[in-house]
């Protein structure tokens, strides 16, 4: 019997913004490494920007067959330029495309693309941070159904990201000494025969 996992989670806002962050490659890195645990034969995702298409990324990178779900036509028309020629270059990907509601946006549709998501699907990987949203409708759903479900949680990226920024900060301002530097300091000019040894000597500078 095939394996079929489903990879829910948040968009950018809730991860750090819609430009490059470095939470986004820890997310994706756990993404993989929990994909590469799990050997699931398909993956479906739901195709948000953020985590739905991290997962299709994750997809191409490892060469699993992954299934967009996609909510509702004309699902990518508000987007910016660039955001939509991504998506749509993913979906020319994918194993098979599913549309759940072939009309534009309406009420429901994105619950109702979480229930074909979670019915497809035998486990679920979920970047979720415990409010509410999209996410915690499909992780709900899953639960309901008794499924496995692998979470990702992403607060941890943004302690260790804000941990990070602060001693970058620290250093700038001056708050926190910096480490000392070192390096070879030559007591005298060194003979010829010493010049070939100390030209290849590492000297270490932070």
């Amino acid at each position: 019997m095939s394996l079929v996992i489903g990879v829910v989670g948040h968009k950018p806002e809730k991860l750090g913004g819609y430009k490059p962050h470095p939470m986004h490659g820890r997310i994706i890195h756990d993404l993989t490494s929990k994909i590469k645990e799990l050997k699931p034969d398909y993956v479906v995702t739901g195709m948000d920007q953020g985590v739905g298409q991290w997962a299709a990324q994750v997809c191409q990178t490892l060469k699993i067959p992954f299934v967009a779900a996609i909510p509702h036509m004309g699902f990518e028309d508000r987007w910016p330029e660039f955001a939509r020629v991504k998506y749509r270059n993913l979906l020319q990907q994918a194993f098979s495309t599913f549309v759940i509601s072939p009309t534009p946006y309406q009420p429901g549709v994105y619950s109702a693309r979480n229930k074909w998501v979670v019915d497809s699907s035998q486990a679920i990987v979920a970047v979720f941070d415990g409010s509410e949203g999209n996410t915690s409708n499909c992780v709900a759903q899953a639960e309901v159904r008794g499924l496995p479900i692998h979470r990702i949680f992403p607060g941890q990226y943004q302690e260790a990201v804000s941990e990070a920024g602060a001693v970058r900060r620290a250093l700038i301002s001056g708050a926190v000494a910096r480490p000392p530097v070192r390096q070879t300091v030559l007591a005298k000019k060194p003979t010829a025969e010493h010049e070939e040894k100390i030209f290849n000597r590492s000297v270490e500078i932070d």
